[in-house]
């Protein structure tokens, strides 16, 4: 519109009830370099045009006392003022509108809410035809009739073709934008559809885990009990001296082949979020700088290793075992992704998961985390392998070189930690896995691997050992006996509260029993045996978790627990380190 500068001013009248939307029109206007004349109704509208006769009326319709229609019937009527163009502006637009601005006359018209650029336009276009408009004097008329009522249309050729040019371009705008607004709509639909999808995907993954992790569980539990006598029996088998060293040699290689089958059904325990564990505060930058020596001989020269820490307080509250296995199983997979080399980063760091991301993972609690993310350049991981990933059993890997365990295992383990694992994976550009768990406010406790120490220890106390499952319980009796203790069998907690109450004059030292047994289970026996022998000892053992003596996985403090599969070498270790720290307090 520069071109108006170089003109003289033309002089508009706007006819606007709306002082608001007046003085709006006014600052576009005047803006434009026009003369701005404001009436607030037809009448007054009216009157200002007889007095100061403008350039073009720019009328609103709806209006009091006189609205847009009657005002350009009554200009068109005068014969000083009937020259004067007329632009209808308003928020009306259906077809009866349109005749009803034909009939009066009108030569334009513009829907509200309009376009500055597009009103502007307009009245350049009408003023500039004014002198052609001027010179017409061609007259048609015509009786349109509209759903019952005659309209009759009697305007210049030129008026009437540009208010219906005007029309058409209202409606060619009010397309667009209807088609603009279709468009964002579907696009807001579909975006909502895909998100439904995506939670959709992911309760039904969850769900899928569940129940594989109560299969797993369930399995585990039943496998334990069968590897706890088969342990037991070679263990006491190979204390025979008149063995040869063929039959010595296949019974520890029975051993053997059990304990790689504990390590299994632990990791089906840990994936089903079923495995008993004892978690304490500690700091993860401790936890993964003492992982550094083992994990560079783990890789190999060919792939580097490097280790980003933080300076911040990054507290957990774990099984600091459970997640160095966890960091192990991750170290593992990238070193078999590369096996032309490549580079490992294990960063540690703390952040924030907040409600956007907790929106598109359903089972984040917002909140505080510790991360770990372990990232390599290997080959990267497809979709179909992707939807697969945390299942037990599923591997990628030739056969003989994985069980499919490690991330199923690592699944369960910081799941049953409140945490939350996370992946990103381009088949080409490597994969990064973070594991997030929830930083706690404690003072973190000094990290210290655990050191078995190589002699076992006897003893000759009295133990009462309740066990429903009779091989079990057979070897377990045949071992501890080797070791110097008294035995006193029972299968069932009330069978054990008869032994109990018979023998609490000779005296019992210590309740080993079975937490998960028919009828009474293993708390309920032990609260109603130290009603018998007050201040008795007692040793929980399992090879699957119940509500009894754990909550979510976690071992209620103050209680002594062994985990089934076990050796008798590490029975006779937790007895005496239990029955040892009684002593301690007894004397103190």
């Amino acid at each position: 519109m520069g071109g108006n500068k170089e003109r003289e001013k033309k002089l508009i009248l706007v006819a606007e009830d709306s002082t608001t939307q007046a003085e709006q029109l006014r600052t576009i206007l005047e803006e434009h370099c026009y003369e701005v004349k404001i009436a607030r109704n037809g009448k007054e509208a009216l009157l200002f045009a007889q007095q100061i006769l403008p350039d073009l009326l720019l009328s609103d319709i709806l209006m009091p006392e006189m609205d847009g229609y009657a005002l350009c019937s009554e200009m068109k009527r005068d014969s000083r003022l009937k020259e004067i163009p007329v632009l209808l502006v308003t928020s009306l637009s259906t077809p009866k509108d349109i005749i009803k601005g034909l009939q009066c006359g009108a030569d334009s018209f513009v829907r509200k809410p309009y376009v500055e650029d597009y009103l502007l336009l307009r009245i350049e276009y009408i003023l500039k035809n004014y002198e052609v408009r001027k010179n017409e004097t061609f007259e048609i008329g015509a009786d349109i009739y509209l759903r019952g009522e005659k309209f009759t249309i009697t305007s210049e050729k030129q008026q009437i073709l540009d208010l219906l040019i005007s029309t058409y371009e209202e409606a060619v705008r009010l397309n667009q934008d209807l088609e603009k607004e279709v468009r964002q709509r579907t696009a807001a639909l579909q975006d909502e559809i895909l998100e439904k999808k995506k939670i959709e995907d992911q309760l039904f993954q969850s769900q899928k885990m569940e129940a594989i992790g109560r299969l797993a569980g369930g399995i585990a539990h039943d496998f334990n009990n069968i590897l706890t006598v088969i342990i037991g029996c070679a263990e006491l088998r190979l204390k025979d001296e008149t063995l040869n060293e063929e039959i010595r040699n296949d019974l520890a290689e029975i051993i053997r082949a059990a304990k790689r089958a504990v390590v299994l059904t632990k990791q089906l325990l840990a994936f089903s979020r079923r495995q008993i564990v004892q978690p304490r505060p500690i700091d993860l930058n401790e936890l993964v700088l003492s992982m550094d020596e083992m994990l560079r001989r783990l890789l190999g020269e060919d792939i580097e290793l490097h280790t980003l820490q933080s300076n911040e307080n990054m507290v957990v509250k774990v099984d600091p075992v459970q997640v160095e296995q966890v960091v192990l199983n991750l170290a593992i997979n990238a070193r078999d992704a590369m096996p032309q080399g490549g580079k490992l980063e294990i960063e540690a760091k703390r952040v924030t998961l907040d409600e956007v991301y907790a929106r598109d993972h359903f089972e984040v609690v917002p909140g505080e985390y510790v991360m770990i993310a372990v990232s390599d350049t290997g080959g990267g991981m497809s979709r179909e392998v992707q939807s697969h990933l945390f299942e037990p059993f599923f591997t990628t890997k030739e056969k003989g070189r994985g069980t499919g365990l490690g991330l199923a295992t690592s699944y369960g383990i910081v799941k049953q930690a409140g945490g939350h694992i996370g992946y990103y994976s381009e088949v080409g550009k490597g994969t990064t896995f973070k594991i997030y768990l929830p930083f706690v406010h404690e003072k973190a406790e000094p990290f210290m691997k655990h050191k078995v120490e190589a002699v076992v220890p006897r003893g000759s106390e009295t133990i009462l050992l309740v066990e429903d499952d009779v091989a079990v319980r057979g070897v377990i009796t045949r071992g501890l006996k080797d070791f110097g203790y008294h035995v006193l069998e029972a299968g069932s907690g009330k069978e054990a509260l008869i032994l109990a109450k018979n023998s609490r004059d000779k005296g019992i030292h210590l309740l080993m029993t079975d937490v998960v047994m028919p009828e009474m289970d293993g708390k309920e026996l032990a609260a109603q045996a130290q009603l018998v022998i007050p201040g008795i000892r007692v040793l929980y053992a399992s090879g699957y978790t119940d509500n009894s003596i754990v909550k979510q996985g976690i071992l209620e403090p103050d209680l002594y627990f062994i985990q089934k599969p076990f050796s008798l070498h590490d029975l006779a270790r937790k007895i005496r380190e239990i029955l040892d720290a009684q002593k301690t307090r007894q004397a103190a």
